[in-house]
């Protein structure tokens, strides 16, 4: 489970928007908030950026946190 959609949300970002501010297609966007598919560490900077800059203070921890083991 990731946070994306949820800081995304909340900095008035669309799908299609962040993907442009991080040089990805709104699939991806959509892959990573789904957890279909997981972004690079790069990927996952560059996002924590953008939702950053969009006014919501944001890190990568903030986005994808880690899993406690069952």
């Amino acid at each position: 489970m990731n946070n994306l959609k949820d800081l995304r949300e909340k900095a008035g970002l669309t799908q299609e928007m962040l993907a442009i501010k991080v040089k990805k297609t709104k699939a991806s966007i959509s892959n990573y908030e789904t957890g279909f598919r997981t972004p690079t560490i790069k990927d996952a900077q560059k996002i924590a950026i953008a939702i950053s800059d969009a006014g919501i203070a944001c890190s990568v921890d903030d986005l994808f946190p880690l899993q406690q083991a069952s």
